[in-house]
């Protein structure tokens, strides 16, 4: 049985970035909670990093994935704009996936999310696909592994993460990239 790893980015001491009162944290737990059962669902196995708010190091993360012999490794955050939200700054928005540099299997996973998250979010911009060698979570997993900016923090419309709604759609796009990918990529 195929396994994909979702990771809920950040936790415990560690919020992630913020904007009033909203923490990434408690967005991407709850967007992992949404997106577990829907992989289940489609016959696959979830397995989580975290199902509550503690403490995860990189090195932790990614050796649950590893040791659990993980198909696919999926990070769910929320981004957040450098400047300081001065009116008239131009506002982050949209989505990104970050991939390790090269690894086609990476770029294909986040070819699939991308294109079901544009089916469900066609108003949300497309930021891209792009490569980093500098995130832990992508350099140490030994799957295909993707890190998804699922949309900014730290603008007008931020309320909105905080919806459940919203929340649930966000997996939904997450679980059908998933599903495309496993279902064609991983087909045995």
């Amino acid at each position: 049985m195929k396994r994909c790893c979702v990771d809920a980015g950040h936790g415990g001491v560690d919020n992630g970035a913020s904007f009033n009162g909203l923490l990434e944290k408690d967005i991407t737990l709850g967007v992992a909670k949404y997106l577990a059962p829907l992989i289940a669902g489609s016959g696959y196995v979830p397995l989580l990093t975290r199902t509550t708010d503690i403490d995860l190091d990189i090195n932790q993360r990614t050796k649950l994935a590893n040791d659990w012999g993980c198909d696919i490794f999926v990070s769910i955050h929320a981004n957040a704009d450098p400047d300081d939200d001065s009116p008239g700054d131009p506002e982050g928005k949209g989505s990104e996936i970050w991939v390790y540099p090269g690894s086609k299997k990476s770029h294909s996973l986040a070819e699939f999310i991308r294109g079901a998250g544009a089916a469900l979010f066609p108003e949300e911009p497309w930021r891209g696909i792009k490569e980093t060698a500098h995130l832990g979570v992508l350099r140490y997993t030994w799957m295909p592994a993707v890190l998804v900016e699922v949309a900014f923090i730290d603008t007008l419309e931020s309320y909105k993460l905080a919806d459940e709604s919203v929340q649930r759609r966000i997996a939904q796009a997450l679980g059908n990239g998933i599903k495309g990918y496993m279902e064609r990529e991983l087909a045995v």
